[in-house]
């Protein structure tokens, strides 16, 4: 079983590995804590000990996907980076999707409905592959 003070520890590496991550934009650091914050509400009331075992393991993977992507420059800060761009363009376009108005026509509605599709699964694709819990 997991104590409360292990799961504290881990949320404070996660953050200080964000941190360090998106280290020159203080924007993209509270995208980032913010998703971190999310997650750990998402599975706040888990109780399956296998279920929490994955959580643990797939956040102590994201750690060290975060401490590599703030020491070099290279493919995992760019994924990161990515990441934060990606939040804000899909915040902006649910604010206001492009071209809207009522006399859309049902196909380009329906492109514009399932713009961000490919990307989440690739994300989700990402996480399964490298034991990530990486957030779209």
């Amino acid at each position: 079983m997991f104590k409360p003070a292990d799961i504290r520890a881990l949320h404070r590496q996660l953050l200080r590995a964000g941190s360090m991550a998106t280290w020159p934009s203080p924007k993209n650091k509270r995208i980032v804590w913010n998703k971190i914050r999310a997650g750990f509400d998402e599975h706040r009331h888990e109780q399956d000990v296998d279920n929490l075992k994955i959580i643990v393991d797939n956040a102590s993977n994201t750690v060290l996907f975060l401490i590599a992507a703030g020491r070099h420059h290279g493919v995992e800060h760019q994924i990161v980076k990515n990441l934060t761009s990606l939040h804000y363009f899909r915040s902006q376009y649910n604010e206001r999707p492009p071209f809207y108005n009522k006399k859309l026509p049902p196909d380009i509605r329906e492109l514009h409905n399932h713009a961000y599709d490919e990307l989440d699964m690739t994300l989700t694709m990402l996480n399964q592959s490298l034991g990530l819990s990486l957030r779209p």
